[in-house]
């Protein structure tokens, strides 16, 4: 039996078919954070009369990130989010200074990127990705396998 396709409706500007969302307490400092650590636009922000913001949304490079407030009863929810940046260990010096926790310092990866790993004011853990080397699926292969056998030993 094959799977239906996804019928496509009418999406807002910049929505992808799948877009997170980060639902925190401080919107307007995750906002911050994202602009000043991954040069992010904010494209749009709702607030409530008493001037408290609800809702943001902003674009990294050609993805949209929604931002929110956890509705009444409801908690923050973290989560965990890959990144691609030019130069991983500018961007994780950057988030750092911006008040991330340092998770992973920056290190070279088997499968051909450099990566750091943060925690932001909010919570949400970013793995931040520069590939620095292609590689194919055989080595790929050999070069987990290696490291499989190394861990077992």
């Amino acid at each position: 039996m094959q799977p239906k396709p996804l019928r496509r409706g009418r999406r807002p500007d910049r929505h992808h078919t799948v877009n997170p969302a980060l639902i925190v307490s401080g919107v307007p400092r995750l906002v911050t954070f994202l602009v000043r650590t991954f040069d992010a636009v904010e494209v749009r922000r709702m607030a409530l009369p008493d001037g408290a913001v609800i809702q943001a949304e902003v674009t990294i490079d050609d993805s949209l990130v929604m931002i929110m407030s956890p509705r009444s009863g409801a908690r923050p929810m973290p989560c965990s989010l890959g990144i691609y940046a030019d130069d991983v260990d500018a961007t994780y010096e950057r988030a750092l200074a911006e008040g991330a926790r340092s998770i992973q310092k920056p290190a070279d990866q088997f499968y051909g990127h450099r990566t750091a790993r943060i925690e932001d004011p909010e919570g949400n853990q970013w793995t931040i990705h520069t590939v620095i080397e292609e590689v194919s699926a055989d080595e790929l292969l050999r070069r987990s396998t290696r490291i499989v056998g190394r861990k077992s030993n």
